[in-house]
């Protein structure tokens, strides 16, 4: 058991204690830097973890993306897009997103703009029900514009 000085009235008192003797001040807890910690902690891990990249070589979608994408504007994934399209970019080890952006192609299919420094942007395409990335060849990703 150690002595603390009570911000109230400056007396030394127990650290156990809920409460000063002396004036009543009670102490607060303080566990908000612990759950700011770990959410920081779990951005991170998912952000490394989203930066993955898929086999140069993979086959492209046979979808004309670039026709696809002029339509649909860009836009930061919601809730239960990013669980799912988290899920399969960690599934395909896709190596670069420091930030990524998405377009709804269909029911099934989406776009996904990554960029590791804001400037870079890598596409490929995302069917959620085969659960796999595409690869996009040069001259589509130079058609392509960029999220911002």
């Amino acid at each position: 058991m150690a002595l603390i000085i009570c911000k109230e009235c400056n007396e030394r008192i127990s650290d156990k204690a809920k409460s000063c003797p002396k004036c009543g001040y009670q102490k607060k807890k303080s566990n908000g830097c612990f759950w700011i910690f770990i959410a920081i902690t779990i951005l991170t891990i998912l952000l490394y973890l989203i930066g993955s990249n898929t086999d140069e070589n993979s086959e492209t979608n046979s979808m004309n993306i670039y026709d696809s994408a002029i339509y649909y504007d860009w836009r930061t994934a919601n809730s239960s897009e990013f669980l799912t399209l988290g899920k399969i970019i960690l599934e395909n080890d896709f190596k670069v997103c420091g930030e990524y952006q998405v377009k709804k192609l269909n029911e099934s299919e989406y776009l996904i703009g990554c960029t590791p420094d804001g400037i870079t942007w890598h596409y490929r395409t995302v069917d959620i029900n085969k659960r796999k990335l595409y690869y996009l060849p040069p001259s589509i990703n130079e058609k392509i514009k960029a999220p911002r």
